[in-house]
């Protein structure tokens, strides 16, 4: 397994790198964990953990995603946990500038799912069930 910490350096790096002037903390009780305040509250915050050996970036409640560097290891790469964090970070980086659309679904009143998809992307937008939730990290989106 990938060492907690070195996933988290790297990816503390990265960001630094693409997004130099962003605001984040990073607390360590019993691991690493990246933490960038919610623009809008209706989102919530960014929350990075590096637990089990990877990146996992969740944003707000209701939704997580993972960025494992053993699935990110390209033949020939001796370390696959750059591949990942960067990545990662570039996810990050491309919510943080309203670039994805990120989705909640709630069936009556009950959490029912939720997703994100790229805004700038060549692709047509996803298609989301009726009544789903949409916002970009500065709040609710409307098509």
């Amino acid at each position: 397994m990938n060492d907690p910490r070195e996933l988290a350096a790297a990816f503390v790096a990265a960001l630094r790198r693409m997004l130099p002037g962003l605001v984040f903390t990073v607390e360590d009780d019993g691991g690493p964990v990246v933490t960038i305040p919610a623009r809008h509250p209706a989102v919530g915050s960014v929350i990075i953990d590096f637990a089990e050996g990877e990146v996992t970036v969740g944003i707000g409640d209701h939704f997580h995603c993972h960025f494992d560097p053993e699935e990110s290891r390209v033949e020939g790469d001796p370390s696959p946990i750059e591949a990942s964090v960067e990545a990662a970070a570039t996810y990050v980086h491309d919510f943080l500038e309203d670039r994805i659309l990120f989705h909640i679904v709630f069936v009556n009143g009950a959490y029912g799912g939720s997703g994100t998809a790229y805004l700038d992307s060549s692709e047509p937008l996803p298609v989301v069930p009726d009544g789903a939730e949409l916002y970009t990290w500065s709040g609710p989106w409307h098509p």
